[in-house]
């Protein structure tokens, strides 16, 4: 029951399948299949490095994280802590205030204040340091070079008076 319109279209398709396949090389085909078979692997392995590196860095984030918890829970524990004890001082200060006013009005320096103090007291030094450094070496104008003792000397005077400072 076959037409004769089908078996010349089924002839005509294979002349065609013949034709193109009488168009490309084997060796050709040959190439690309390994080629693309040696493309497959590459992927492959690179597919394993990416699941191997992302199980790593999901274990590291775990671990990372977990630490980061502990140590914000550390950081929260001790603000609340320090909060606490300043205002136990506060408490303190304020009973103390009440008790002994005249005390704290003695004490009421400003830190400014302080600084200030500090920083004039410390030029003082330097500069009388300078003015003994300098009348060692008018002494000795008559030579270029400082003696090894008055360098001693000015030394134990200059580390002497940091001593001073630091106690």
């Amino acid at each position: 029951m076959s037409s004769p319109n089908s078996s010349s279209s089924f002839d005509a398709a294979e002349t065609f399948a013949a034709a193109l396949i009488g168009q490309v090389d084997n060796d050709s085909v040959k190439n690309m299949v390994v080629v693309q078979r040696d493309m497959l692997s590459r992927f492959e392995k690179t597919n394993e490095m990416l699941i191997n590196f992302n199980i790593l860095s999901s274990n590291r984030f775990s671990i990372t994280s977990s630490q980061f918890r502990r140590h914000t829970q550390l950081l929260y524990d001790m603000k609340k802590d320090l909060d606490s004890i300043f205002k136990r001082i506060r408490v303190i200060k304020q009973k103390l205030r009440k008790s002994h006013p005249d005390a704290f009005k003695a004490c009421e320096v400003s830190p400014l204040e302080e600084d200030e103090e500090e920083e004039g007291i410390l030029s003082e030094r330097q500069t009388t340091e300078e003015v003994e450094v300098n009348t060692d070496s008018e002494h000795n104008s008559s030579t270029d070079k400082a003696s090894p003792e008055l360098l001693t000397e000015a030394a134990v005077k200059t580390n002497g008076n940091k001593a001073f400072e630091n106690s």
